[in-house]
């Protein structure tokens, strides 16, 4: 009984949802704070983007979001459709609620969050890095693996 027990309460942290009006005080629930409302569009092959953007101190976005990579399918409305739900979820899920240490942290620096859809897998890339705090997920040549 003990063991259920102990299984079902690492089961419920693991796959936990973040709430979605709580503070993001930690580089790790940025990307599901961002992600939250991307309604990516019915595809069945796997399409990926990574978009980089700064964050102020309210946690919102300073400038215009930039597309540092892409891995698209052959159909370009496809591919402008995905690219634009990105963008979308981007400007809709910010601002984002940042503690006051992280929002110091973070205001001014370059955030990068890869978005991927594998209709097959139905997963979404839970890397995120920032940049100085975590040179290792974001150096050159770095492949993430993907979660499956």
């Amino acid at each position: 009984m003990r063991l259920y027990c102990l299984t079902l309460a690492l089961a419920i942290a693991f796959f936990a949802v973040p709430d979605a009006n709580a503070e993001v005080d930690a580089l790790r629930d940025l990307r599901p704070a961002i992600t939250e409302c991307w309604e990516p569009p019915p595809a069945i092959q796997r399409l990926e983007v990574t978009v980089r953007f700064s964050l102020n101190s309210r946690g919102g976005v300073i400038g215009r979001p930039a597309i540092t990579y892409s891995n698209l399918s052959d159909d370009e409305a496809l591919n402008r459709e995905f690219v634009a739900s990105v963008l979308s979820a981007v400007a809709n899920c910010t601002p984002v609620k940042l503690s006051a240490a992280f929002a110091d942290a973070m205001a001014g620096r370059p955030v990068t969050i890869r978005f991927l859809w594998d209709k097959r897998r139905r997963w979404i890339a839970p890397r995120t890095a920032a940049f100085p705090f975590s040179p290792r997920a974001a150096s050159p040549g770095r492949v993430p693996e993907p979660i499956g």
